[in-house]
């Protein structure tokens, strides 16, 4: 009897060390499975990620060209109102300024809907990274000199008008870091409340005050290179009237071989050339003033 007691605590005991080994194995074997499926997924979220950064870089660099070709847009619209143009060319000029609404628009929502998928797979931290990295590049921007040049005015306003746009496409971003701040506040995982709520007042407000000085310089460039563009027409009608002065004066050196209607003609053409080009250098003047006061 005591050997079958003895037998049988022998048989529990084995047991039990192959129940125990069966334990770790079956648990070692669901702790690997796991772990490979955690990296599968791991890897999978990265190419995700990269691949949501890729398209919405792609649809940001486009919105930025358009944002750019609307300086053309606007320049088109000025000639349009000082040249003659037949209605199919008025129409012309119209379908394309409707297209290039309706494709800024759809461009804006394709970036916007990404952008908001790539911030999901952002922590906060990478998210208020690019808010700062964004705003220390158009300060460094912003403390470029105004030109003074036409050509590197034009310049300028090129990248002036990027930068309201790189703004206003990056607000996303801002709102994203806001709401997060207040949802890790609301869930008490904030350690020191009153330095997190400053940093973050502190970021709002550099970011409205770079928004401000961008519009603000913006405005500036623009209304110099449409100073100079009146300069540079003035400029142009002065040769012309100058150079049509030409004749009349040269004719009036043989005024012994003119008749008296030729002289009163010839009299009346000067009077009207010296009055245009008094205009053109009024104009001129004040262009020139004008310029040179703004940019101070």
């Amino acid at each position: 009897m005591l050997d079958t007691v003895g037998s049988v605590d022998q048989e529990v005991g084995l047991l039990s060390a192959v129940t125990e080994e069966l334990r770790m194995v079956v648990e070692g074997s669901v702790s690997q499975a796991l772990g490979r499926e955690r990296d599968h997924l791991s890897l999978r979220a990265g190419a995700l990620r990269h691949s949501l950064q890729l398209r919405a870089s792609k649809i940001q660099r486009q919105m930025l060209a358009l944002s750019v070709a609307v300086l053309h847009m606007e320049e088109m619209n000025e000639l349009s109102y000082t040249l003659a143009l037949s209605s199919e060319e008025a129409g012309q000029a119209h379908n394309l300024k409707r297209r290039w609404a309706c494709v800024t628009e759809d461009a804006m929502q394709r970036f916007s809907e990404l952008q908001a998928a790539a911030l999901q797979q952002e922590s906060f931290t990478e998210r208020c990274e690019r808010a700062v990295q964004l705003l220390d590049r158009m300060e460094k921007g912003l403390a470029v000199e105004i030109a003074g040049g036409y050509q590197q005015l034009q310049e300028q306003q090129k990248t002036h008008e990027l930068f309201q746009a790189e703004l206003s496409i990056a607000h996303q971003i801002l709102d994203s870091v806001v709401e997060e701040a207040v949802r890790l506040l609301q869930r008490g995982e904030v350690e020191d409340r009153l330095v997190f709520v400053e940093m973050l007042n502190q970021l709002r407000e550099r970011w409205t005050a770079v928004g401000l000085r961008v519009w603000q310089q913006k405005v500036l460039v623009s209304s110099l290179v449409c100073q100079w563009r009146c300069y540079n027409t003035n400029q142009r009608q002065l040769c012309y009237v100058l150079a049509g002065m030409g004749r009349p004066l040269s004719l009036t050196r043989n005024h012994n071989s003119c008749s008296l209607r030729d002289l009163c003609t010839l009299l009346e053409d000067t009077k009207v050339g010296f009055s245009a080009t008094a205009i053109c250098s009024v104009h001129l003047g004040h262009v020139w003033s004008w310029g040179s006061a703004q940019h101070i």
